[in-house]
């Protein structure tokens, strides 16, 4: 099987900054795939059970007639079987292409990505792996910048299995873009969950966002005001109808960020995790999500007790394709704490 790979080179212009960013397919096992210049939240939909394993019967099995089952074995030499599996196992963020390794009720996939930065600055910011518009000083004397790294590279494994007919899903993903600007780059954890059944616990993308609604972008800075948090949860969610409409509730890490004049001492304080739920809509045109948070926040001062007050907000996000070239954005989010 032949490797077919092309430069992807994208670009993106900001403030007399350039940044690109170019990507090298690269052949593992003959379907492994390397993704150049993926946004933070790049294709990020909900996760989806595999739908076929060797063992199942053709009532079961959706790819038609199963291959004889052995104990141990790899369908990644194969075209047709390797872009069947692609198919119907759904990783997230989705990977194109990755090794795949099945066996008798167990598959693992292994994706991810190798993404290198060539940035330059020709005026004064504090930040150089990423372009954050705060970081701009005022007043600086003039000064340029050039910094090359791959710290977004990306690697993920995404394991499946079947227990008494349920299907369990557990997904690690991590890259380096942890710690500070170093050279070397810091192992960073992404995501790390199972799923089995409708309950998702881990770290991933909070129910309170949409990551399908949020555009893509080169650089991990992203856009303006977008939610982008991942957290610590506990997930249920129940799918409604069968056209799309689902409903998810969570408990999440409660993480208080507070930030204090210089002049004075304390810490943010938290006795209850966040409540969040959503409800959301998926369809060929597009998606709608409209999410509620509720949570305690507090602040105490050094030998006081803990002021704390109920926090709110929503979120309504989304995104339309009126086209297969094109997609439009949008998300209004509010609350009150």
């Amino acid at each position: 099987m032949a490797c077919r790979a092309a430069p992807n080179v994208r670009w993106i212009s900001s403030r007399r900054r350039w940044q690109a960013a170019i990507g090298l397919a690269v052949c593992l096992a003959a379907v492994g795939q390397v993704a150049a210049a993926e946004p933070d939240f790049f294709a990020s939909e909900p996760p989806a059970a595999i739908t076929y394993y060797p063992d199942q019967g053709p009532e079961l099995g959706m790819l038609g007639s199963p291959p004889p089952a052995s104990a141990f074995r790899t369908e990644a030499f194969d075209r047709d079987a390797a872009e069947r599996l692609r198919n119907n196992f759904t990783a997230l963020p989705d990977f194109d292409g990755g090794i795949v390794v099945i066996g008798d009720d167990a598959a693992l996939k292994i994706g991810g990505f190798i993404k290198a930065d060539f940035i330059a600055d020709f005026d004064p910011i504090d930040a150089t792996d990423s372009f954050v518009t705060t970081d701009i000083p005022i007043g600086a004397a003039d000064r340029r910048n050039a910094r090359f790294h791959a710290r977004q590279s990306r690697l993920s494994f995404d394991t499946r299995w079947k227990v008494d007919d349920e299907i369990v899903r557990a997904f690690v993903e991590a890259d380096f873009f942890g710690g500070g600007d170093g050279v070397n780059g810091t192992l960073r954890l992404r995501h790390a969950y199972g799923v089995i059944g409708r309950i998702t616990a881990g770290q991933t993308w909070t129910t309170f966002t949409d990551p399908s609604a949020v555009p893509q972008t080169l650089d991990f800075e992203g856009a303006v005001s977008n939610v982008n948090r991942r957290q610590g949860q506990i997930r249920y969610t129940l799918p409604l109808r069968r056209d799309g409409v689902s409903w998810a509730v969570s408990l999440e890490d409660p993480t208080v960020s507070i930030e204090i004049p210089s002049a004075s001492q304390g810490v943010g304080r938290t006795e209850s995790p966040d409540l969040i739920t959503h409800l959301r809509l998926d369809r060929s045109w597009g998606e709608l999500q409209g999410a509620f948070l509720v949570r305690e926040l507090g602040f105490q001062r050094p030998s006081q007790p803990v002021i704390s007050d109920v926090a709110w907000g929503f979120n309504f996000a989304g995104s339309l394709k009126p086209t297969d070239e094109l997609k439009i954005y949008s998300q209004i989010t509010f609350g009150e704490g």
